[in-house]
Parts: C-alpha cells; structure tokens; sequence
C-alpha cells in the first residue's frame, strides 16, 4: 500500500512537471532514461553499469545513448572516490552519428545534518571523438565538472536540489561554457530499488547561449 502510494506521488510530481514544460513552450524540450545496476565487492570497493537513452527535439527522435562501466571506493561516509568509463552514440546534424569514448573521475564529498545533506562533487573528464567531423575532432576534450547538491532525507524518499558548471580545460583562459539546473526528488520502491524523477534546466554560456529543459526517470538497483 505505501508503495503504490509512493509511485502515485512520483507520477504526480512528473506530471507537473511535464505539463509546466508544455505550457512553457521551451526552445527544446527532452527526456533522459536511464537504468544503472550497483554490487559491493567488499565494504569499500562497489561496480556499477548504467545504460540511458536521450530524447530531443521534443522528445521526437534519439539525441544520445550510452553504456557507462565503473568502480569506486567509499574510505567513509563523507568522502569517496570514482572512475568511470562511456561509450556514447550521439546525433549531429543532417542525421550523421558520432561515436565516443569517455574517461572520467569523480571525488565526492558529503556533509550531513539530521535530515539536511550536502554534496559536492568534482569531476575531471576526458573526451575523445572517433567519428571525425573536422580536424577539431581529432582533438581530446578536457573539462572540468563542479556540482552541488542538497538534499533533504525523510523515510524512504528525498527531495533535493543541484547546480552544475562546466569548465574546459583544453584551451587556455578557457571560461564556463554550461551550467545545469535541477529538481527531484528520489524514492525506495522496493528493499534494494530506487526510482528518481527530476527536471532539468540546461543552458548554454558560449558561444550559442541556447536553452535545454528536460524531464527524466532513473532507475537504480542494488545487488
């Protein structure tokens, strides 16, 4: 009963959310799905697999899909450390394709007061294009990725609130060239499930100052 009574809140969330974006009329509006798996190796070490799928263009075709791989290493409950790798699939113009390989790392840094959290999260990526569109192409790209979050613990669901920046690190004197707004909210379904709805706003500071709004669903498992 209090599942099904979850699930209602989580859909009545996304629906708002949903019919806000419509009646907005937004530059581009998508959706992102995504479903990851985690297992604890030992008490510090876990893996992960994620798959996600992204719509735009109103959500009327595929802009983006990926498969992720991952390791990690939790040394408390403030801080721990990550690598991942990716493999994306993405749309470019006139329907072309590009595929990619990306390396990244994560830090991660928590702070917890009764059922107020703080993260802070620092990311450093690495991009390499292999299908080659121009000589731009052939080159690795290097950002940097700062994202805070706050989130608010009640039993079995939590609201939260982040903000992200993004910061190239190829070219020197290099300045923010995206930032990332987003809402949520995250439930228990099941002993070792958890659904996540959420809105995000994107936008773009240079050198096209264009607008994403974006809807999503996550799914994550814990084996």
């Amino acid at each position: 009963m209090w599942m099904m009574m979850r699930i209602k809140y989580l859909l009545c969330f996304f629906f708002l959310l949903f019919s806000w974006a419509v009646f907005a009329q937004p530059e581009d509006m998508g959706c992102w799905m995504g479903i990851s798996v985690r297992k604890k190796l030992s008490k510090p070490w876990f893996v992960s697999l994620t798959e996600q799928v992204r719509l735009k263009d109103n959500m009327s075709r595929l802009g983006l899909a990926y498969a992720e791989a991952g390791t990690g290493w939790r040394f408390n409950d403030y801080f721990r450390v990550t690598a991942y790798y990716r493999y994306t699939l993405k749309s470019m113009y006139y329907d072309q394709w590009s595929w990619r390989r990306r390396y990244y790392a994560d830090m991660d840094f928590r702070l917890k007061h009764e059922h107020v959290e703080c993260q802070l999260r620092a990311r450093v990526e690495r991009k390499i294009r292999q299908t080659i569109f121009s000589e731009e192409d052939m080159l690795p790209v290097h950002v940097n990725r700062n994202k805070l979050t706050l989130s608010y613990h009640m039993k079995n669901i939590q609201p939260y609130a982040s903000y992200e920046i993004f910061i190239p690190l190829s070219v020197q004197g290099s300045r923010p060239d995206r930032e990332r707004y987003s809402a949520g909210v995250t439930c228990r379904l099941a002993k070792k499930t958890e659904g996540s709805f959420f809105f995000l706003f994107q936008r773009s500071l240079c050198p096209e100052f264009d607008r994403n709004y974006i809807l999503g669903v996550n799914v994550d498992f814990d084996l």
